[in-house]
């Protein structure tokens, strides 16, 4: 059976995480924006698709999955197209 969190105000507050100058700290879950897709490549479309659902049901972890995925992907499939974009962002 899950135990539930409850007291007064106080014992709450000693509850919550705080840094070093007593100010709660700020734990919420931040999740990568992942890399972009290329354009025109049906399996890029696919893995932004199934990243956007994850993200939709609040699934970080299959999220992550994807992203790595679609990494390996861009790496594999589009390593040419890559270089010669940064090549030109940075001539």
């Amino acid at each position: 059976m899950a135990k539930t969190t409850q007291g007064t105000p106080e014992e709450l507050a000693l509850m919550t995480p705080t840094g070093s100058q007593g100010v709660p700290l700020d734990l919420s879950l931040v999740f990568e924006t992942g890399p972009e897709p290329m354009p025109n490549c049906a399996e890029c479309a696919m893995h932004r698709v199934e990243r956007e659902r994850a993200k939709a049901c609040g699934d970080g972890s299959k999220r992550s999955d994807i992203n790595v995925r679609l990494r390996r992907h861009l790496a594999d499939k589009h390593a040419a197209e890559l270089e010669a974009e940064h090549a030109a962002e940075h001539a």
